[in-house]
């Protein structure tokens, strides 16, 4: 007749501490660090800065890699995508990736005409 072994429990990895309280903002951690990320980011893109300087040629070059990235991924379904600067033709649409037409001002549908 076989016997059994007796397996000794093991201790958890992390015991809770016992004489500290947890942090009232624990629950909060994701959401603020979303907006002290998100918030700068956002002014930046949306600074009325001039058509013709180093914000304007920065934001272009960002659109323009956001198309590459697009179009990486779009060319699993078809690969016949070609991406040139803000621009993904594909054989049965085209499409631009503008600053004004993106789902940033979605709460504003008076402003969502794209053209």
């Amino acid at each position: 007749m076989a016997t059994r072994k007796k397996h000794k429990r093991q201790k958890p990895l992390a015991e809770p501490s016992a004489g500290r309280a947890a942090s009232p903002l624990l629950g909060y951690r994701y959401p603020l660090l979303v907006a002290l990320v998100a918030a700068p980011l956002f002014a930046i893109y949306t600074y009325p800065y001039a058509e013709k300087g180093a914000m304007a040629t920065g934001i272009q070059a960002y659109l323009a890699a956001y198309a590459r990235m697009v179009g990486a991924v779009v060319a699993l379904m078809d690969p016949h995508i070609i991406v040139s600067g803000n621009r993904i033709d594909g054989r049965m649409f085209s499409m631009s990736i503008i600053k004004t037409c993106d789902a940033m001002p979605a709460l504003n549908t008076d402003s969502l005409t794209c053209s």
